[in-house]
């Protein structure tokens, strides 16, 4: 962003930016309903994705103001082609028209419980991270896989995700 890099902390919000001199500035908070994120995404050049422990909201960072919000507890935030997603205590939700849809409904059980991470891959899946014990592969209304935690993959929540490009997290 050209305001610099944004940071989100449960501590407040802020932007990291390098001066001329080599050296590093913090400014902010940048917005007062933002502080004590869990979360942020980048959208595009100027859209931020932001969650906290009571609401998501887009919000545009060039004027400043929030284009959309919706009240729910966010865990995680994931984004696959132009389709949002929010992870929360009670599971993986779809955000479309100024609502938040149940992913799945109440027909995939495994995306009711906790969701720790989301993440979207170029070739259109979404990754999500459960609190224990596996790792589900999601495609726009069905789960494809489930891969539990523990045996091939050390450890028993996946608390980050991440992918470099199309078949690779």
């Amino acid at each position: 962003f050209p305001k610099g890099i944004f940071v989100a902390t449960q501590g407040g919000d802020f932007w990291l930016r390098l001066l001329q001199n080599g050296r590093y500035t913090f400014t902010g908070p940048e917005t007062g309903w933002g502080r004590a994120l869990k979360t942020a995404l980048r959208i595009n050049d100027s859209i931020l994705l932001t969650g906290n422990h009571a609401i998501a909201a887009l919000w545009n960072v060039s004027t400043g103001r929030l284009t959309d919000t919706v009240h729910k507890r966010v865990t995680a935030l994931g984004l696959t082609g132009n389709r949002i997603y929010i992870g929360s205590t009670d599971g993986m939700y779809e955000w479309r028209n100024g609502k938040l849809e149940k992913a799945g409904g109440n027909q995939q059980s495994g995306l009711q419980y906790r969701i720790s991470a989301l993440c979207g891959t170029a070739d259109g899946l979404m990754w999500a991270g459960m609190s224990a014990d596996s790792l589900l592969v999601w495609n726009r209304n069905t789960v494809v896989a489930a891969i539990p935690l523990g045996k091939n993959i050390p450890g028993s929540t996946c608390k980050a995700l991440f992918s470099s490009g199309p078949g690779t997290v």
